[in-house]
């Protein structure tokens, strides 16, 4: 059984981040974070500079440890030159927890940031802070970031898979994106990892230029994967995940039904997908629609 199912990077951000996490309320309580190398971002959007890291835990939808920073663009000149940043009122961050079953982000109230940004977009530093939420609260030490190069659409777009034929429609209700989801570019693609079985991704791809923004759903499934329906709460051959840039980045979908009438192996993916989205502790939405795509 996997316990992760991932793409390559095609955000255009590479790069590590790591650090110590204490969490009384997570078992075991230290934790030594490592983010996923295909879960990173690094944007400039509304005059903001932000960072997210996100490491995958295991095979449910919420088993998602990260962390998130933001700060005002005009404080972060490329100039190679470090600088301190101190939270709350200089920067803001977040540690996103998964405690009980759920997700939990605990708000830097204290500690600081350092950071230096090049010229050629690479963003190299390190941070330490206490977060809260509530009377809870989690201690991060030895937090260490590397990261190179901008997630923009452009990067985006440029990664993306090879284009396959056919549709991807739907609606969504609720959520960042429109409600007419009407795939412009639909890809299959077979990945052979290495570590985690071999699967395919049957992938839609909303790309909208005024203002600039970019829709995908991603439809991981295994190579083999028993039966023709599966239980997107529960399945561990099958997952489902959204992609907005630039404003929401991922969620997953945390319960609903996918169907294939044709399965990727084939060469050609048909089914219906009716599921429920969620990112971290934000409202959840829903999106229902139809695929037929070929490679």
């Amino acid at each position: 059984m996997k316990t992760n199912l991932k793409t390559p990077s095609t955000q255009g951000t590479t790069g590590t981040l790591t650090a110590h996490v204490n969490n009384p309320q997570a078992i075991p309580a230290d934790h030594d974070y490592v983010g996923d190398p295909d879960r990173m971002l690094m944007l400039q959007v509304g005059g903001e500079f932000r960072m997210h890291s996100t490491q995958v835990t295991g095979p449910t939808p919420n088993q998602n440890l990260g962390f998130d920073f933001r700060m005002l663009s005009a404080s972060v000149p490329a100039d190679g030159v470090e600088r301190s940043y101190i939270f709350p009122q200089d920067a803001s961050s977040h540690y996103w927890a998964y405690e009980n079953g759920g997700s939990q982000p605990y708000e830097a109230t204290s500690g600081q940031l350092r950071l230096a940004l090049h010229p050629n977009e690479r963003a190299v530093g390190s941070f330490d802070f206490v977060g809260q939420a509530g009377t809870k609260s989690v201690t991060v030490t030895n937090g260490k970031f590397d990261l190179l190069g901008f997630t923009t659409s452009q990067s985006i777009r440029q990664g993306a898979p090879v284009q396959g034929v056919g549709s991807f429609n739907g609606t969504f209700v609720g959520g960042p994106a429109s409600p007419q989801f009407n795939a412009q570019q639909v890809s299959i693609q077979r990945f052979d990892l290495g570590g985690v079985p071999v699967y395919y991704d049957v992938q839609g791809r909303v790309i909208e230029a005024f203002p600039q923004r970019d829709t995908f759903v991603s439809i991981l499934v295994d190579e083999g994967a028993t039966g023709q329906t599966f239980d997107l709460a529960t399945s561990t051959e099958a997952r489902v995940s959204f992609f907005d840039f630039p404003d929401h980045g991922f969620a997953y979908a945390i319960a609903g039904t996918l169907t294939f009438t044709s399965k990727p192996d084939s060469g050609r993916a048909v089914g219906t997908l009716s599921c429920t989205f969620r990112k971290n502790s934000e409202p959840t939405f829903t999106f229902t629609g139809t695929f037929d795509i070929t490679a």
